[in-house]
Parts: structure tokens; sequence; C-alpha cells
């Protein structure tokens, strides 16, 4: 059988079998192969390949989502946390990184984008951290890590660049 290459948005499939003398580089290649042969048209979930692998002719492995293999994990980016207007609304922002899950939100938490700006009152961005597997009710108060920021759209980048500095400093460190 001839070695055909078919080409994804975000990562180079090799069919199998390979052919004379060439080899498929690593498990997951073969279950990416068996996944587009069974009718798959979708990306399949959650597979990353292993650090530092090489393909055949040298060039550094691909993630599914189309980052090297070894990267560090994913760091929050403000567009992530929602456009400033919904915390006007009162709400706050729930996410999780790296074993660790966090709040973002108005303090104090009301609704005030129908009050003129006037008639606000102070208010600050608090952003809260907590390890996983508990929501934020059922955490207790002890393990939370809060800090405030400005309730400014620069008060967002500064609260994402926290929990990243945060998460990322402490990921390896936590304990189960």
């Amino acid at each position: 059988m001839r070695q055909r290459q078919r080409r994804s948005k975000h990562l180079s499939i090799i069919s199998y079998p390979p052919g004379p003398g060439q080899q498929v580089t690593s498990d997951i290649n073969i279950y990416i192969l068996e996944y587009v042969r069974a009718g798959g048209i979708g990306r399949a979930v959650n597979m990353e390949l292993d650090a530092g692998k090489k393909t055949e002719d040298g060039r550094e492995e691909v993630r599914q989502d189309g980052k090297n293999a070894g990267d560090a994990p994913d760091l929050i980016s403000v567009k992530e946390l929602f456009p400033f207007v919904h915390y006007e609304y009162g709400e706050a922002y729930y996410g999780s990184r790296s074993g660790w899950r966090f709040r973002i939100a108005r303090e104090p938490l009301k609704n005030v984008h129908f009050t003129p700006p006037d008639k606000r009152g102070e208010a600050s961005l608090r952003a809260v951290v907590w390890p996983e597997p508990y929501s934020y009710a059922a955490t207790e108060d002890t393990l939370k890590t809060v800090r405030d920021f400005p309730f400014t759209q620069e008060g967002m980048e500064q609260a994402a660049d926290w929990l990243n500095s945060f998460i990322s400093s402490t990921c390896c460190q936590r304990q189960p």
C-alpha cells in the first residue's frame, strides 16, 4: 500500500500503514490514523504528543492544537475573561487551569451597568484562586488566595497576569 500524507488544519497525519523502511513516530499517530480511517471528521480531544519527540525528518512534532510538544501550559488571556462590561452587570467569571480554579468579579458584586458612573461608588476587580476540585462556594476561605485590582480594563490585564504567574509558580508545588 502506498504512503499518503493527509494534512489537517493543525496536524500532519501519515496514513497507515507506513511505506517500507518508514515508521509511525508514536502511538498517538496510530490512534489519530485509526480515528481518521474510522470516519472521524472532528478533532480528537485532549491528545498531546510527548515533549521533545521528533518526526523522522527531524522536525519537532506538533500537538493537535498547533503548539510544539513540550510548550508551557496555556496562559489565561484577557480575551478569555469576558468583556469588561460583563462585570458591570454583577456577574462573576469562573475558570480553571493546571489544577487551580479561579473567579474574577466586581467587588462589591452588584449590577451597576445602568447606574451613572458617578453614582456607582468605589469598586475593585477581585481575583480569587483555590485548588481543585471544589467549587467556589464549597471551598474553605482558608484555601483561597484573594487579590484586588482596579476596576478598569488595565485592572483586568493585571488580574490575568497575576493569575498566570500564580498558577505557573504553584502548579508543580500544590499538594493533592
